[in-house]
């Protein structure tokens, strides 16, 4: 159906920020020339159109599934996850309401990283002004950490993993999304 288990159980333990997961593209939508041939494909297969959001991401989607295609080994070191679904869990599995967007919303996700790392302020500001906020915007760079510090969580302690008990696509590739438990 193009329709994997995680996505609807990491909606479902998102609540009200449900919206913020959103199904990758079709295998088959991958290599479409353009946006509306994306959006066709993927409607055929799955139901739906893909977002712009999800076109603009689809070259590093289509890169790494070359990679694990190519190198199905890997799946033990690169892993998928959900900054909102991380954020989540390290925060006693109450989702931030926030929007990521804003000032509010980015302190929230700066206090819950600053419970695992005491320099996550400082990181942040060093980043914001190392990269322009042309090439990296400031919630990609909370994303980014978040996904950092849970790939460390989860390589020390143990992923948690949605489904628990995922299955594999025809090209042997576990659907899953992982996240680290909270302290």
């Amino acid at each position: 159906s193009g329709i994997r288990a995680c996505e609807p159980l990491a909606r479902k333990m998102l609540g009200a920020k449900h919206s913020s997961i959103f199904s990758p593209p079709a295998r088959e939508a991958l290599h479409a020339p353009n946006y509306v041939e994306a959006c066709r494909i993927n409607a055929e297969i799955c139901g739906k159109k893909i977002s712009k959001q999800t076109w603009n991401i689809l070259p590093k989607i289509r890169e790494i599934d070359a990679i694990l295609r190519d190198q199905p080994e890997l799946q033990s070191t690169i892993r998928e996850s959900h900054p909102e679904l991380c954020f989540c869990h390290l925060n006693k599995r109450n989702s931030i309401l926030a929007n990521k967007k804003n000032q509010v919303g980015q302190d929230a996700r700066l206090a819950v990283l600053a419970k695992y790392s005491a320099n996550a302020h400082s990181f942040f500001r060093a980043n914001l002004k190392k990269f322009s906020a042309k090439t990296v915007a400031a919630d990609d760079i909370i994303d980014a950490m978040v996904l950092a510090l849970t790939a460390a969580l989860g390589t020390q302690n143990g992923f948690q993993v949605l489904p628990e008990n995922p299955e594999s696509d025809r090209h042997g590739l576990r659907m899953e999304m992982v996240f680290a438990a909270g302290n």
